[in-house]
């Protein structure tokens, strides 16, 4: 039974998606936004990758939703050198 993993990894993922949002709300625009968009390419891709294990895997499912993940790993981390180097002393 996967539903208590499932609602687990939910959670988590939710808690990442609302962290970034009060970030990117506390600090001036930039990194933060880019912490933020990236964690919704991360929903993004998470949500494309489930619905695709149930419904079926297309030919080209690696390429379908490692794109996403990748771009969403890119911007969270770039967001986090940004941020990191504007608060450098």
């Amino acid at each position: 039974e996967m539903r208590v993993p499932v609602a687990a990894y939910t959670v988590v993922i939710l808690a990442m998606a609302i962290t970034s949002l009060q970030l990117m709300r506390a600090m001036p625009p930039g990194a933060a936004s880019l912490i933020f968009a990236g964690s919704l390419v991360f929903m993004l891709s998470d949500t494309v990758m489930a619905y695709l294990l149930f419904h079926g895997q297309p030919r080209y499912f690696n390429v379908i939703t490692m794109i996403p993940y990748i771009l969403a790993q890119f911007l969270i981390v770039l967001g986090a050198i940004s941020l990191s180097n504007a608060y450098l002393i």
